[in-house]
């Protein structure tokens, strides 16, 4: 596992590394790591003043929405420290998918979409789609390049007057800031994109917006939660396991952003035992630890377009435990946290722990325009 523990001071100095990590694990993986070997967060609950606006009018790449009441400027405390907004931002660039599923949501269509997922995006050419958004809420921003190491040249012809960054390098969110305001917010830790959709949804004047957005989210998690009740009680332990590739198996617990929602719909996670889950979340697993496995349930990850592959060697173990083994096929292109991608894999795995077909199966990945409609009732 040494070889995956990459900090973030090394990354210019090892890309060809970082890129093989990246192909080997998945992108999303490697930003929980990342996250974990970070410095702690610091609180972001202090936001002064408020802004009080409910307003729902897209902003526009360049144009500032037309909000009937906002208060400026405004001092916003975030994970990569404290920032004054000066004036209602219009021109908005967003480093990392997490960061644009953030602003998305709250009808903003940035100017600038930095991605390190992005397979097809070229620096200063319009981001005309991902393999999940719908391009009617993203618009056509320009793409500056990798959320690691991004454009700063791009960034700067932008002329943003706001920089939503997910936050890994604090030099790169010096550079940034001396462009323009910037908030950075940590994507490993519970409850990081509700909290960042906080303080964004004041940064824009969308408070009111934000807290309905997560309110819903919240009502939705009950909903599946006392669904799932008869089953979480008579098969209470999940095993979450993540097959990279057919001879690496990978074990999560619920400190694994995505691994946790199993525990919020009313499971308990386990382990084979005797694994040790450092504090990243997760940890790589031998096939002849896997025969070890006491689990109810069982969910196992594997990349979108591996469909056809030959069994892993992980499968070919758990085959032989006699409890149900329940595939999911993630893309790599969707974030996995976020307004939008949290529903979705909370709908997902719901549907998988009822042995029902995933959304991905019975329909395009394309979420609409509110988080509270993201799935559809099980």
């Amino acid at each position: 596992m040494g070889r995956i523990y990459v900090r973030p001071s090394q990354r210019s100095a090892r890309p060809q590394r970082i890129r093989t990590v990246q192909l080997l694990i998945g992108f999303w993986v490697l930003a929980a790591l990342l996250a974990a070997c970070g410095q702690p967060a610091p609180d972001v609950s202090e936001v002064s003043p408020a802004a009080s606006s409910a307003d729902s009018t897209p902003v526009e790449a360049g144009t500032p929405s037309a909000s009937p009441q906002k208060t400026y400027p405004v001092k916003l405390k975030h994970d990569g420290g404290e920032t004054t907004i000066m004036k209602e931002p219009g021109r908005i660039v967003v480093l990392g998918d997490e960061m644009a599923e953030r602003a998305l949501a709250l009808g903003i269509k940035p100017v600038g979409y930095g991605s390190s997922r992005l397979q097809s995006a070229s620096v200063g050419s319009p981001v005309v789609r991902t393999s999940y958004l719908d391009p009617k809420l993203l618009g056509q921003p320009k793409f500056v390049g990798s959320s690691l190491e991004p454009s700063i040249e791009t960034i700067l012809s932008l002329k943003p007057d706001l920089i939503l960054y997910l936050y890994y390098d604090p030099k790169l969110y010096e550079s940034a800031s001396r462009i323009a305001p910037t908030l950075a917010f940590d994507v490993g830790q519970k409850g990081a994109w509700q909290r960042a959709l906080k303080v964004v949804g004041q940064a824009v004047g969308r408070q009111e917006m934000a807290d309905e957005i997560i309110r819903d989210f919240d009502a939705r998690r009950k909903a599946l939660r006392d669904q799932l009740a008869p089953v979480a009680k008579s098969s209470p332990q999940v095993a979450v396991l993540y097959l990279p590739s057919p001879d690496t198996t990978m074990v999560f617990d619920g400190r694994f952003t995505l691994a946790d929602i199993f525990p919020d719909l009313g499971f308990r996670l386990t382990q084979p035992s005797g694994v040790q889950i450092g504090r990243s979340g997760f940890s790589e697993v031998s096939a002849e630890a896997l025969s070890e496995l006491d689990a109810d349930n069982i969910v196992t990850i594997r990349i979108k377009g591996t469909e056809g592959q030959r069994q892993y060697q992980a499968e070919e173990v758990l085959l032989t435990l006699g409890v149900p083994v329940r595939t999911y096929f993630i893309d790599p292109e969707r974030p996995y946290t976020g307004p939008y991608s949290e529903p979705s894999f909370m709908d997902d795995f719901a549907s998988l722990l009822l042995g029902r077909k995933a959304s991905w199966e019975q329909r395009s990945e394309v979420p609409r325009g509110r988080v509270r409609e993201a799935g559809s009732p099980l």
